[in-house]
């Protein structure tokens, strides 16, 4: 919008909040749309429906919750509808029919917020202008997380909420090294696990000026524009580096105040065994200040070392069972501030070159 003496346009983001956190990625960017939208001079509303998680991504509204929406649209008469999921034809033209004219945009960006300006550009032309040129932009917004709930589904009431802080993962080890892949002539000489998608090392670890303020910048609004009476909220911490400045974060956090929240990091487990030191130091802060520590996602893959070799994991039986034990042994000196991983520790089991010899390897190591 080149002029703020016009009528400010406004934008409203729908939320479709599946009943599993995890299918819920395509929100991330939605607060820093929020905040953009007031560094333009726009109105924005960020409207939430929880609804059924579908195996198939195709979110067909009930009746009753296709009203609300469609109230809430034609009250609000948006000029761009955004939204993080697939609907039907039919419910997309009743949208379009409630509010004439308005451009409709499948928002489709991620965790990879450093492209939010393209990706504006190219999906919501009309926000075109010089706020999107500056390359501090993720800097310069104020994240936004106000919502307004639409239905009565208990899900939508505190959800978990995605803190970016960087790139996820930051393992890539030499291709050289490993005889399963040395010989295939990979166009890099270093990769990460090779069941992982993702892009190539050149190009994956976007950085924020100030990763740990811009990640402090996050929760404060959080813990600001989302009380929850009582109710713990649950972050999820994502970007490696935010894991290796794990205490310098837990005292940024103090002294902005924050109290009543789950740190969610999803790590390695040769990532937390380096860690180990710096948890112990800050427990005590993280109990006296109401914050608990969540480890999730640490994965085994597989206890037989030539079937890990194959999925280039990088991680030894000793270190599975050295992390296990510590995180036994913490959480049961600290269960409120140290909690164990929902669902225990990640495998992959088979692969089509799976022997008898790799099974045996891993149930003895399950037992042990």
């Amino acid at each position: 919008m080149s002029s703020k003496t016009a009528a400010p346009s406004c934008m409203m983001l729908i939320d479709l909040l599946p009943d599993a956190a995890v299918h819920n990625l395509g929100t991330i960017a939605y607060p820093f749309l929020m905040g953009l939208s007031r560094l333009i001079g726009w109105r924005a509303c960020w409207c939430v429906l929880g609804v059924r998680y579908a195996p198939d991504l195709l979110y067909t509204l009930t009746p009753r919750d296709l009203r609300l929406l469609l109230v809430e649209v034609r009250r609000r008469k948006p000029r761009v509808v955004v939204l993080n999921q697939h609907l039907p034809k039919k419910q997309l033209s009743d949208i379009s029919a409630a509010v004439p004219g308005a451009r409709l945009v499948r928002w489709t960006l991620g965790e990879d917020l450093q492209y939010l300006a393209d990706h504006v550009r190219r999906r919501i032309p009309e926000a075109r202008g010089p706020v999107l040129e500056d390359p501090r932009l993720l800097d310069r917004i104020q994240p936004i997380y106000r919502r307004k709930i639409l239905n009565r589904a208990p899900w939508a009431l505190n959800p978990l909420i995605e803190v970016m802080g960087g790139s996820r993962c930051s393992y890539y080890a030499p291709v050289a090294g490993n005889p399963f892949y040395r010989r295939l002539q990979l166009p890099e000489a270093v990769m990460g696990c090779s069941f992982c998608s993702r892009p190539d090392p050149k190009s994956s670890h976007w950085t924020i000026q100030g990763s740990l303020d811009f990640a402090v910048k996050q929760i404060a609004a959080v813990c600001r524009q989302r009380p929850a009476k009582g109710a713990e909220k649950r972050l999820n911490l994502v970007g490696f580096e935010l894991w290796k400045r794990f205490e310098e974060l837990v005292l940024a956090l103090v002294q902005r105040g924050v109290r009543g929240v789950e740190l969610d990091f999803m790590l390695r487990l040769d990532e937390l065994l380096g860690g180990r030191g710096a948890i112990e130091r800050c427990l005590p802060l993280l109990a006296q200040n109401g914050i608990a520590l969540r480890i999730n996602g640490l994965g085994v893959e597989n206890f037989s070392p030539e079937e890990n070799m194959r999925l280039h994991k990088g991680i030894t039986a000793e270190q599975v069972h050295e992390a296990t034990s510590f995180m036994l042994e913490t959480h049961a000196r600290r269960p409120e501030h140290f909690r164990l991983p929902f669902g225990g520790l990640g495998m992959i089991l088979f692969t089509p070159w799976t022997r008898l010899e790799d099974l045996r390897i891993n149930l003895d190591n399950i037992e042990r």
